[in-house]
């Protein structure tokens, strides 16, 4: 379906919002989710593993008179039109999300502090009988069981707090402390793709950039010598070049593929639990794993052209993964990844 006609120029701060909103109804549906669409034919969408989709419609404002005071209903009846006449096998919900407190009016007011959510048999009579005759005027086709009306406070000079305390409810790692950090990388990653790119983001990309947040690019000599990596003394920087690391960065974009590896390190400590222990166990899985280059890391290095190069790489890459294979699980269970 082609986007309905709803071009206008977007502001900087209409931008951040519905990156805002993207996000936030991620969280919501975190486990479920399989990728990230912006401006694809709504402001954002959500597509989960069944198959449905939620559409967002984002609307927000700056002014404190229109958060807090004024009704909102026009921008209401604009979500509306956007988001009616879709095929209800391919709707999961239908979501307008704001920032303003009384978007009906004085006959519905929202608690910005509550993450507040209201469906269409939450509103009050007068609200309901407001939504009943822009749809009946317009003919308009849409579920109203599965619309929903959500509140994201956003204004002041923070207007990320809402989100990130948000985010540090849903996204639970032990001893992690870098959420904003995280947060900032996904509101890059959807800002860029969805103002220019405009394509799908899957939700593994998200989960490889909260994973580069726990990562550690301090490789000593004594870790190359266990892992067998050929080097002049007092040159390791010539190893590990930070063109090179960005390599391993690269890998962890694709956390199915970190996932797929701690499995296979977790099956090997299981059955070597009583012959090797801490990092000689890891050192010997690594050396087990890396005697042949999977085409599926291979690929991810096609620019590199030294085989041997690309072989040190995929060393340090399970070494990373192998020293915080409990974050990747973690993460794996947190974000509804299958092991």
């Amino acid at each position: 379906m082609c986007k309905k006609d709803t071009s206008v120029p977007y502001s900087i701060n209409g931008w951040n919002f519905q990156v805002a909103a993207a996000i936030y109804i991620f969280l919501n549906y975190l486990k479920d989710v399989e990728k990230i669409g912006l401006e694809k034919t709504e402001d954002a969408e959500i597509v989960l593993k069944n198959g449905k989709t939620v559409f967002v419609q984002a609307k927000s404002s700056l002014s404190p008179d229109d958060i807090e005071k004024k009704s909102q209903f026009s921008k209401i009846k604009d979500s509306i039109r956007t988001l009616e006449g879709r095929d209800n096998t391919e709707v999961e919900r239908l979501i307008i999300l704001f920032n303003f407190f009384k978007p009906f009016g004085n006959s519905v007011t929202f608690d910005p502090y509550a993450y507040d959510k209201k469906r269409y048999d939450d509103l009050t009579t007068e609200a309901k009988q407001m939504l009943d005759d822009v749809i009946s005027d317009n003919h308009y086709v849409i579920d109203k069981n599965k619309l929903g009306f959500w509140l994201l406070k956003f204004d002041g000079e923070n207007k990320h707090a809402k989100l990130l305390e948000f985010f540090k409810e849903s996204f639970r790692i032990d001893n992690f402390y870098n959420y904003d950090n995280v947060l900032e990388k996904w509101r890059i990653l959807l800002y860029d793709n969805g103002s220019q790119v405009k394509r799908y983001i899957e939700k593994e990309l998200l989960a490889g950039a909260a994973f580069q947040e726990m990562l550690s690019d301090e490789i000593s000599e004594e870790i190359l010598d266990n892992l067998e990596i050929e080097y002049f003394p007092g040159d390791i920087d010539e190893v590990v070049k930070p063109e090179y690391w960005k390599h391993i960065q690269k890998l962890t974009y694709r956390f199915s593929l970190c996932n797929k590896y701690t499995v296979r390190y977790l099956e090997f400590i299981k059955n070597n639990k009583q012959n090797l222990k801490g990092d000689a166990r890891l050192y010997e899985y690594i050396k087990k794993e890396a005697t042949i280059l999977p085409r599926e890391i291979e690929i991810l290095f096609d620019d590199l052209y030294d085989e041997k190069v690309k072989c040190n790489m995929y060393k340090l890459f399970l070494y990373s993964i192998g020293m915080k294979y409990r974050k990747v699980r973690q993460i794996s269970e947190v974000m509804g990844f299958e092991a």
